[in-house]
């Protein structure tokens, strides 16, 4: 995520003329109050914020000196114009193509500090879609803390069983790690779509984020911001959202159906 959101924001700040560094905020790193000196000493405007924990809620800079766009994080305040992946669009894009391949039974697990990050979109998109769908056909979504995770294994598998989930929806692909642990096989046991099948997993089924646009999308907003000297936070927030697209892979394939009976 961050390599590719990091080479499209590079690459359109070089085609306007501009340099992109790197500043590290948070526990163990700079202070907000450090790094608003370090950017006016060295006479930087333009502030794009990235991938911020929840534990960090605010930025407190001195916003009225910054053109600023944040990466996502819509947790964080103050309300800056900012550009993400439509993972909204991502969930329910999931939802239809597994429908229509065949399954029923659509779970998703994720994190819920992902859920807060970025605006409880992925649960959202789920809702949306299961809205119009039978009651019976309508899982309920395992939704772990972070602390949660080394117990996965034993989760993932429960609340497949109580639910009788035939296909896991998640922007976590550790449940790859998690899956191989727990003994399960993809797809006899279960099937998996990734929502941000990564470059490195052709062969997963899912949607694909456009990472490298997102970064590149909000540069180009930034450069337009400091060259109309549009600074300080706006009186009423945008956000730019970038669509995923679905991508085929045997770790989710069309499910026959037959005389009453699926198999995979």
């Amino acid at each position: 995520y961050q390599p590719l959101v990091y080479a499209g924001a590079k690459a359109a700040a070089e085609a306007h003329g501009h340099a992109l560094d790197i500043f590290v905020v948070g526990h163990g790193h700079l202070a907000p109050a450090r790094l608003n000196t370090i950017l006016t000493a060295r006479g930087v405007t333009g502030v794009l914020l990235s991938t911020f924990e929840i534990d960090i809620e605010q930025l407190d800079l001195d916003w009225a000196q910054f053109c600023a766009v944040k990466i996502e994080s819509l947790h964080l305040t103050p309300n800056l114009d900012a550009v993400s992946n439509d993972q909204l669009q991502v969930a329910r894009l999931a939802m239809r193509r597994l429908r229509k391949l065949g399954y029923r039974r659509i779970g998703l697990a994720t994190a819920r500090e992902d859920q807060t990050r970025l605006g409880e979109s992925f649960g959202m998109g789920v809702l949306i879609e299961q809205a119009s769908l039978p009651e019976a056909e309508c899982v309920p979504p395992l939704i772990f803390s972070l602390a949660e995770v080394p117990m996965l294994p034993r989760l993932i598998p429960e609340w497949m069983h109580e639910h009788k989930v035939d296909v896991i929806i998640s922007n976590w692909n550790e449940l790859f790690d998690v899956f191989a642990t727990a003994g399960l096989r993809l797809p006899q046991d279960v099937a998996f779509a990734s929502l941000d099948v990564p470059p490195g997993l052709p062969h997963a089924a899912g949607v694909v984020q456009n990472h490298r646009l997102v970064g590149q999308r909000a540069m180009e907003q930034l450069a337009i911001m400091t060259d109309a000297y549009q600074r300080g936070v706006p009186e009423a927030q945008t956000i730019t959202y970038i669509p995923g697209y679905w991508q085929d892979g045997t770790t989710a394939p069309p499910r026959v159906r037959r005389a009453g009976v699926e198999w995979n």
